[in-house]
């Protein structure tokens, strides 16, 4: 079975750019695949979250690098990796987890955590967030 994370950004940028420009390589137990949403994947994006996608990464957590105390090194590594990109993308943001459920949003300027699912109920996620949000309960895809 695979874990797989959705970023979908206003930014009119491609993935690849935004991704060196947030000075990113080779994550630690994900695996990426940018690219840009298809027409039909924007629409949704767009009826659900308020803003049309312009350029998309797909991520997949490598099942292999695996802690028991923490968990999959990929979680860790999702959350640094977004943080990353929220400070250099322009516009709104989700974080959408196997393609259906946000766990992460910018919209107008403000970070959303949602909260309602318990996918930020590990301090140590939590820990990882270095900008100012709010908690809230974002409608599923």
């Amino acid at each position: 079975m695979a874990i797989e994370y959705e970023l979908h950004f206003a930014d009119q940028r491609p993935a690849e750019e935004l991704l060196k420009a947030a000075g990113l390589g080779d994550i630690p137990g994900l695996i990426t695949f940018p690219g840009r949403p298809a027409a039909a994947r924007a629409h949704i994006v767009r009826e659900a979250y308020g803003f049309t996608p312009k350029s998309s990464l797909d991520l997949r957590l490598d099942l292999s690098v695996h802690n028991p105390d923490d968990g999959y090194a990929g979680n860790f590594s999702l959350v640094r990796v977004v943080m990353a990109l929220l400070k250099v993308a322009q516009g709104d943001v989700v974080v959408l987890f196997n393609h259906e459920l946000p766990i992460l949003m910018r919209r107008g300027g403000q970070v959303i955590l949602e909260t309602d699912r318990g996918w930020w109920k590990s301090p140590a996620l939590r820990g990882l967030v270095d900008v100012p949000y709010i908690e809230e309960d974002l409608p599923a895809l």
